[in-house]
């Protein structure tokens, strides 16, 4: 219904060292203690062509200001039928099988479903409305903070709705039909709750029902309830159960407009219009090439509305044309110079490399030391994390669209949706922890192996990285939008669950520079500043002489990447367990990552702009096999 835009940005920001820092605001921590939320997130709505759209008996009505008039449109025949003028300019309207009612500055206007004979209501019904719907057998006027019904048979006030102050009366509505529910938006009111307020048969109201999160999601203006109240869908593209308000799912991004036909909802947004089944999972995708506004279902087809300022115009697009998400051919790694975003080795030997500008990641055998087929991705790709126990490749995008690349599949597969866009995401075996603005500060919520979201804890934090033990079954990050920065931790049972929390001691003293390289052994954390930490208690027992780039291991001894000083080369070190240097060698290039793989060091380097992969023996001597 209408086009949204985010008042607050989303952090689309780089996951690891190598996508470079970003500029974000930094909270106090003693304003966490001090139990000092954010901001509430806003989404506010722009002009729409109309100023109301409802569905009623298979036509689509479309309520016009300039000039006054309804747009009517045939689901049935795909044709539109004639305009219905208006003589003032219109406030609201609803449609039900009494007829058309339309709220104008002066007047209450009933018309005949097929546009004719005109009647005025009597005076009992409010004019000059806020807004105005039909739900049963009751008109429903917003004004002044109340809201009116009205009974149909007689035009006589059924009652009035009012609150403390106002704010817990919605200003625009939005009406379950089949449920004798209306929800709104609280107005007046920061942070602002979605609100439901049950019609009884008899046109009295019961109270307003608050949504429980008080500013945890964006605010809005518009819901988009289901006819039988079970689930309410927000500008935001967040889904909430209708009984109680409660998060259910996110459905990609801000919408325009959503619809059921059976057991499956599309939803319209700005791009695209998505395909969900009950599960709220995304079974097919349609790209759009230019903005629709609405969106009705009638039989095997979905009609799109738009108006580009000439009068409403419709689409038709077929049901069975919604598939997967239509990718471009993933450009050849060995011809195509590509930036390295995020790389991680999975255990079976497969290097994953993710470039967001070209929508892409590229996988290379490090067994077979040849790139295999890459896979090109959809959307708009903003993070990327490697389950490295099933070798599979978590992909989040703008609007929340969670995929996933299996281990050897030609392409990437719908996984989840989180409420809205990530700001970080990180790899747990087959545990996935993404990080979003919603609740109190940042969320982090933990997704299983089928992409069904098995825990969350706000309070938190965003961390530019993500790090996982898995000896410790311990997730490791900072909190990069706190003063002071600190690192800390938190513990992932096998079962999804967020089952305990840490930090360091110390609150000031951490040098939180990436990246986070937990020891495989379960004993140390390196960070990039070179302090060592003991991975149980976080307190520091050492520091690398030299700040690493990146670090792994071989055996007990870490291996380091280090920047040379003339530039264009990088340094590779290994050390001893009293950290000193035992070996090193040099490769050309600015590298970005090192691995061990089978006792062998891999490293991922830029040269000139071509990223190079190359391997090395354990004691670095002799000459390093490359491979562009």
């Amino acid at each position: 219904m209408t086009r949204l835009i985010i008042v607050l940005a989303t952090l689309l920001a780089a996951q690891s060292a190598f996508a470079g820092d970003i500029t974000i605001p930094v909270r106090d921590e003693a304003a966490r203690d001090l139990g000092e939320r954010s901001p509430q997130l806003r989404v506010t709505s722009t002009a729409a062509p109309w100023m109301r759209k409802t569905e009623h008996a298979g036509v689509v009505y479309f309520l016009y200001a300039f000039p006054a008039r309804i747009e009517r449109y045939s689901l049935d025949s795909g044709n539109w039928l004639a305009p219905i003028p208006l003589r003032a300019v219109p406030r609201g309207f609803g449609v039900s099988a009494a007829g058309i009612f339309v709220s104008q500055n002066t007047r209450v206007s009933r018309f005949e479903l097929d546009g004719t004979s005109e009647s005025i209501l009597p005076p009992a019904v409010w004019t000059n409305a806020v807004d105005f719907a039909v739900l049963g057998n009751y008109l429903l006027t917003t004004r002044q903070a109340e809201i009116q019904s009205v009974r149909i048979s007689d035009y006589t006030q059924a009652a009035v709705y009012t609150s403390f102050g106002g704010y817990d009366t919605p200003g625009r509505i939005s009406v379950a039909s089949q449920a004798n529910l209306i929800y709104g938006w609280q107005v007046g009111l920061s942070p602002s709750d979605i609100l439901k307020i049950p019609l009884n048969t008899d046109g009295t109201f019961e109270s307003a029902t608050p949504s429980p999160y008080h500013g945890d999601f964006p605010a809005g203006s518009v819901v988009f309830p289901d006819a039988n109240g079970q689930f309410i869908v927000d500008e935001a593209g967040i889904v909430f159960y209708g009984n109680n308000l409660t998060y259910r799912s996110g459905t990609g991004g801000l919408v325009n407009d959503t619809t059921l036909s059976g057991s499956d909802r599309f939803v319209l947004h700005q791009h695209s219009v998505a395909r969900l089944d009950a599960s709220f999972r995304e079974v097919g995708m349609v790209p759009l090439a230019q903005e629709a506004h609405a969106i009705a279902v009638s039989g095997d087809s979905v009609h799109l509305f738009r108006d580009n300022g000439s009068g409403p115009d419709a689409e038709i697009i077929p049901i069975e044309q919604f598939s997967q998400p239509a990718v471009g051919t993933a450009p050849d790694p060995r011809t195509v110079p590509f930036n390295v975003d995020y790389a991680d080795l999975a255990d079976d030997g497969m290097l994953y490399l993710f470039n967001r500008a070209q929508r892409v990641v590229h996988r290379f055998s490090v067994n077979t030391w040849q790139y295999l087929p890459s896979v090109s991705l959809p959307g708009t790709p903003i993070f990327a994390a490697v389950d490295r126990a099933g070798s599979r490749v978590h992909v989040a995008y703008e609007g929340g669209r969670l995929g996933i690349i299996p281990s050897g599949a030609a392409r990437e597969e719908f996984f989840g949706f989180s409420p809205i866009t990530p700001n970080g995401i990180g790899a747990a075996d087959d545990l996935l922890l993404v990080s979003d603005s919603t609740g109190a500060w940042d969320t982090h919520r933990i997704y299983n192996s089928a992409g069904v979201e098995t825990s969350s804890e706000d309070w938190n934090y965003y961390s530019r990285d993500y790090a996982w033990s898995r000896v410790n079954r311990r997730i490791y990050f900072f909190r990069d939008n706190t003063s002071p920065n600190d690192i800390h931790f938190e513990e992932l049972s096998v079962t999804g669950l967020i089952s305990g929390e840490g930090e360091s001691p110390y609150h000031g003293s951490v040098l939180t520079q990436l990246p986070i390289r937990p020891s495989p052994s379960g004993a140390y954390v390196y960070l990039g500043s070179g302090q060592v930490f003991d991975a149980i208690n976080l307190s520091l027992v050492g520091n690398l002489p030299l700040p690493p780039l990146d670090l792994t291991w071989i055996g007990n001894s870490p291996y380091s990447l280090h920047a040379e000083s003339q530039g264009g080369r990088t340094r590779v070190i290994r050390w001893t367990q009293s950290n000193t240097i035992s070996a090193e060698g040099v490769i050309a290039g600015e590298s970005a990552r090192v691995f061990n793989s089978a006792g062998q060091l891999i490293t991922v380097a830029s040269v000139g702009g071509v990223t190079r992969i190359n391997r090395w023996p354990a004691n670095l001597s002799g000459t390093n096999v490359a491979v562009r």
